[in-house]
This record gives structure tokens, sequence and C-alpha cells, in this order.
């Protein structure tokens, strides 16, 4: 009976094999195994998929958080911003007779690392002169709240004054003078040597080479 059943699977095997059926199953197979490795892969991705959509969610929420706590620490901290917007405002308006300064602190609610956007900006500050002013009048403001940092003095390179008219250098300097001294501060700058000279011309033509002897201590 084993013998007949042999012959028997061997004629059906043969007419199988005439045909191509068995190659065709085989190839049905190779493509059932590649569909499931990719079911596989896709499910894995899927999965990955939902965990991170979880966390960002999380976070979008932390960070509409932290923006919250933003708001609510510059409204509580205005009495203490406030006047340092008002110095740097009386600073560049002392300086130019139709010009004027702002400062504003926002909180960045944007997607960056940056926590509040701060805008520092005068009339006309596309101006190099105008806009190397505002630089002046922002490191000063800088220094003034001394109490926060360590520095007790700040430096500023001759590049700062090229572009600034000698009486504008003037009016900086004479308050820098009373402000250095009534703070207890020092104010360091270079100085090439036409700078000097043309600054020390325009003190003289002021009726003010006192002033300029008792700045630079000549």
């Amino acid at each position: 009976k084993i013998v007949d059943l042999q012959k028997e699977f061997n004629r059906k095997s043969e007419f199988i094999k005439t045909y191509g059926a068995i190659e065709e199953y085989n190839n049905l197979q190779e493509v059932i195994f590649s569909l499931k490795k990719t079911y596989q892969k896709l499910e894995a991705y899927h999965t990955i998929i939902q965990k991170y959509e979880k966390e960002i969610s999380l976070i979008k929420i932390n960070l509409e958080k932290e923006n919250i706590k933003s708001d609510t620490y510059l409204n509580e901290n205005d009495a203490l911003i406030k006047p340092n917007h008002l110095f740097f405002k009386g600073l560049i308006e002392s300086f130019y007779q139709d010009k004027t300064g702002s400062i504003s602190i926002l909180t960045n609610k944007g997607d960056n690392t940056l926590r509040f956007d701060l805008d520092v900006s005068v009339t006309d500050d596309s101006s190099d002169g105008v806009n190397s002013v505002k630089i002046f009048s922002y490191d000063i403001l800088n220094l003034k709240n001394y109490s926060h940092h360590q520095f007790g003095f700040i430096f500023h390179d001759s590049r700062l004054f090229y572009n600034i008219d000698e009486t504008q250098i003037r009016f900086m300097l004479k308050f820098l003078q009373k402000f250095i001294i009534e703070n207890n501060l020092q104010y360091i700058c270079s100085l090439n040597q036409n700078q000097f000279e043309n600054l020390k011309k325009c003190f003289i033509e002021n009726n003010d080479l006192e002033g300029f002897e008792e700045i630079f201590k000549t």
C-alpha cells in the first residue's frame, strides 16, 4: 500500500511540475513572506509614530505652560523692567533732540530656544552713526545694572565711533564722566589718533578744553 501511495504521489507531483504549479506556489510563498516582513515593519513604525506624536503633544503642552509663565513673569516684573526702558529712552533723547529710543521684551512663543524677544530700537537706527549710539546706550544700560553682574567697567573699540559725529561723541563722554563717577564704575575706549585730535578740536570749539583735559587726564 505504501508503494502504491508513493507512486500516486509521484504521479501527481509530476503532473504539478509539468504545469509549473510548484514554482508558482513557491513564488507566492516568497511574496507572502515579503509582505509579512513589510507589514511587521509598518506596524513597528506605526507604534513609534504614535509614541512620538504623544511626546510632541506633551512638549506642546509644556511649551504653552512656559509661555504662560513667561507672560506672568513679564507682567509681575514690569515695575523692575520699566525703569530700564525709561533710562534707555532718556539717554537717547539726551543725545538727540529729534529721536527717541525704546526697548520691548515679549514672550517668544515660537518653536526655538529663545525665551524672550528683545527689541532695542532708535529712530533712524538704520544710519550707522545712530546705530552706534544705540549700541553705546544699550551697553551703558547693562553697565548700569551692575548689581546683576560682576563687571565694574565696559570697553568700546574705536570702530564704534567711526560714524559718530565728534559733537555727538562729546555729549556721550560728558554724560559718561558724570555717570561713571556717580556709580563708581570705569569706562575704557580706544581711539585712533585722528579721532582723538578731532574730538579735542570739537571740545575747543565749544570752549570746553578743560572738560576735555578732565576726561582724558591730559
